[in-house]
């Protein structure tokens, strides 16, 4: 029984761990540390806000800064490497592990995920 209670105890703690990535829990606690001094604002700079995974989706004035399921083709990804131009954050750089979590995050975004606010032209 006891045999039992450890094996099931040590595949429940498991799953935790593999779970599905989720903004408020891996992603939020990330931009908050490094990008909310300019993209938390009733203006964020560019319009991009990153307060939350819908406001983040809807992407800044130059249009979308993700491509759900794809990481590395995410302008969100793309501008926290170390070598980009322009690099964000412009002072400083995200660990490893924050990259890969946000890499993680947008990866496990379904293909369908709307992405940019449509562009209003007089």
């Amino acid at each position: 029984m006891l045999v039992s209670f450890a094996v099931l105890h040590g595949a429940t703690a498991g799953r935790a761990e593999d779970s599905a990535p989720e903004f408020s829990r891996d992603v939020l606690p990330i931009v908050k540390k490094h990008c909310f001094e300019c993209h938390s604002a009733d203006e964020p700079e560019l319009g991009l806000n990153l307060t939350s995974s819908n406001k983040l989706l809807r992407g800044s004035e130059t249009g979308a800064v993700v491509t759900p399921g794809e990481a590395e083709a995410s302008l969100l990804v793309q501008v926290l490497k170390k070598d980009a131009e322009p690099h964000m954050p412009p002072e400083g750089q995200l660990s490893e592990a924050e990259i890969q979590a946000i890499k993680n995050w947008v990866a496990a975004l379904d293909r369908s995920t709307p992405v940019g606010t449509p562009k209003v032209t007089d």
